[in-house]
């Protein structure tokens, strides 16, 4: 499933590979602001297809 929503929360994060038809984290984020955004991304995610190993 590849519903846009990691994208459209943290698009600085979330990037799409358009021939493989899923969305994937281009960037790790570094600030206490950016993993905010990431964690929105995580906690919204229809599928809980976006995981945090905590590193």
């Amino acid at each position: 499933m590849d519903c846009d929503l990691c994208r459209e929360t943290a698009p600085g994060f979330f990037t799409r590979h358009d021939e493989g038809g899923y969305s994937f984290v281009h960037k790790q984020p570094t600030t206490e602001d950016d993993i905010a955004v990431c964690m929105e991304a995580l906690e919204g995610c229809p599928v809980e297809a976006i995981g945090n190993d905590g590193e």
